[in-house]
């Protein structure tokens, strides 16, 4: 448990201190579109379960940038905001997509046995104190973005083989406890706009993927254009491959 933190001093405006409860709401509503995501799951909609994931996480990529605009941390010391977020993105990013892969036989049985591997392996990632190293610009292991990855065993691995999924899934993992280091694109001291402009662009292929989804007969085997998934699926790799090469170069630099 942790300890009594202080409360807020008194010099912050009752305004701010609204506004900082607000924000705190903001990121917990993320944990409403992970009953809607559960929902779709179940029923197979995966097109819906694919777009709250993602409004989910456009959620999770403003949050952050507004507390530190606010200074959350100093105006209402005693709600740990870093609890609550990874709390919503270990269920929104972790348990559900990894649910998603074994509910919907993505991958061969006993899936419920397979994705429990990511599933433990990113909980000690988010119980990991170094896990964020925002002064080198880092993610130690990889960050559990099992929801992007889901997309891309369902699109992608899974018509190739559900083994080559399962493959995947078991590297993912293994990477997830291990000392490699991923880029933090928005902390990143050296090719910050290369890694946001990626990401910027993807987003923009993603979101036009998923507009292009058509479940068709079979849920499992959506109509959706394979080049728009070939080319979205590109700035994921750059990014593995590309933090893969950042960390062994910072570490020949002794960093």
């Amino acid at each position: 448990m942790r300890q009594n933190a202080p409360h807020a001093p008194t010099e912050y405006s009752l305004t701010r201190r609204i506004l900082c409860y607000a924000l705190h709401l903001y990121t917990a509503s993320g944990i409403l579109f992970s009953v809607l995501i559960l929902m779709a799951i179940i029923n197979k909609d995966l097109y819906a379960a694919y777009m709250w994931m993602l409004v989910a996480t456009v959620i999770d990529s403003t949050d952050g940038f507004m507390a530190r605009k606010l200074e959350v941390k100093k105006v209402l010391p005693h709600i740990y905001g870093g609890d609550l977020d990874n709390i919503v993105d270990y269920v929104n990013y972790t348990f559900l997509p990894l649910f998603l892969i074994a509910h919907t036989g993505l991958i061969p049985q006993p899936a419920w046995l397979w994705v429990s591997f990511p599933m433990i392996a990113s909980l000690f990632g988010f119980a990991n104190a170094n896990a964020k190293q925002a002064e080198g610009g880092f993610f130690l292991g990889f960050p559990s973005y099992w929801n992007f990855v889901a997309i891309y065993v369902h699109l992608i691995m899974t018509p190739i083989s559900p083994y080559f999924s399962l493959s995947v899934l078991m590297i993912l993992t293994v990477l997830t406890v291990s000392p490699m280091r991923f880029a933090y694109p928005s902390r990143m001291p050296r090719f910050q706009k290369t890694f946001i402009g990626g990401a910027l662009l993807w987003t923009i292929f993603f979101v036009a993927m998923l507009v292009l989804y058509h479940p068709g007969k079979d849920p499992l085997k959506p109509q959706t254009p394979a080049w728009i998934v070939w080319v979205s699926v590109s700035y994921p790799l750059f990014y593995c491959f590309f933090s893969i090469y950042l960390d062994l170069e910072a570490r020949k630099r002794g960093k």
